[in-house]
């Protein structure tokens, strides 16, 4: 038996029989909703019902009603950008953390001594070029200025070009969420740089609210980047999917404020570590289904 996006199986113990039951694990808009129950008695109770492969008729009755269900209490779909909208698979980026050498300084120095200044950059307490000047300053090193704001340009064109690239399935399938009411939110770790391009790009009109950490001063896993989100969007976090790839910790995060969760797996593929039960999507077309604006 297939269990619907956000239901969970489980035996229950019945009369002393374990059957299998599927509950929605939906909150505050479903509690009403008793659990939905698929019982397997014996293959002449099936037979009888008219079913053709031994499985009785109300196992199929389950699985819709819990898609209609789910349909009813999903307001909003927020999204992770990188790897999630967008995709680097294909760009050759230059990452911040390697670019000891072409400033002049120790690679493995550099490594280490950009690893904090990485945090204050994604939540807006210093630009990229203030983050790098410290860290040379930190190395006994004076950087040449105009080389700073030259690699931080590089990384503003670099990020630009890849909103240039959303696949014209995600195109179609946002449109389709925001035609059923779906409301629409980003949220993003992001530098100054990434976003710079946002405005312009072809889809960015499609979400109601685009939160980024470089300007609400907080990022995933933390809750307020979320909460933040669903604030903006006027919903609660019970009647909302977060789905992204899974790097910084962002779907465990989002779950611990209320949450539902499933992995963006078109791009990165499978996350190792991730628990088992976050539903991964393979294919943009997924998040329809679990997003249904019924």
């Amino acid at each position: 038996m297939t269990a619907p996006p956000f239901a969970k199986l489980t035996l229950r113990r019945r009369r002393g029989d374990l059957v299998p039951s599927m509950e929605l694990r939906c909150t505050a808009a479903t509690r009403s909703h008793r659990p939905l129950e698929a019982r397997r008695r014996t293959p002449e109770w099936s037979r009888r019902r008219g079913t053709d492969d031994g499985a009785p008729r109300l196992i199929r009755i389950v699985s819709r009603t819990c898609a209609e269900v789910l349909g009813r209490v999903i307001a909003a779909v927020l999204f992770d950008l990188y790897e999630t909208l967008v995709t680097e698979r294909h760009a050759t980026p230059v990452r911040a953390s390697s670019l000891g050498e072409r400033l002049g300084l120790d690679a493995t120095a550099f490594r280490l001594a950009w690893r904090p200044q990485r945090s204050r950059v994604i939540r807006g307490q210093v630009s990229f070029a203030e983050a790098l000047l410290e860290v040379g300053v930190r190395l006994g090193r004076r950087l040449d200025v105009e080389q700073v704001h030259g690699i931080a340009n590089e990384r503003r064109l670099e990020k630009a070009a890849l909103f240039q690239g959303v696949e014209e399935v995600a195109v179609e399938v946002l449109h389709q969420l925001g035609a059923r009411g779906v409301r629409l939110g980003i949220i993003s770790n992001c530098f100054e740089e990434d976003v710079a391009a946002w405005p312009q790009c072809s889809v960015a009109k499609c979400f109601d609210a685009s939160v980024f950490s470089c300007e609400v001063g907080t990022a995933k896993p933390e809750a307020r980047i979320y909460l933040e989100a669903t604030q903006r969007l006027g919903v609660d976090s019970s009647n909302a999917v977060f789905i992204g790839d899974g790097g910084d910790d962002e779907l465990l995060g989002a779950e611990r404020v209320g949450l539902r969760v499933a992995q963006a797996a078109w791009f990165r593929g499978e996350v190792a570590g991730l628990p088992g039960h976050i539903p991964r999507l393979s294919s943009w077309s997924a998040v329809l289904d679990i997003a249904e604006a019924g």
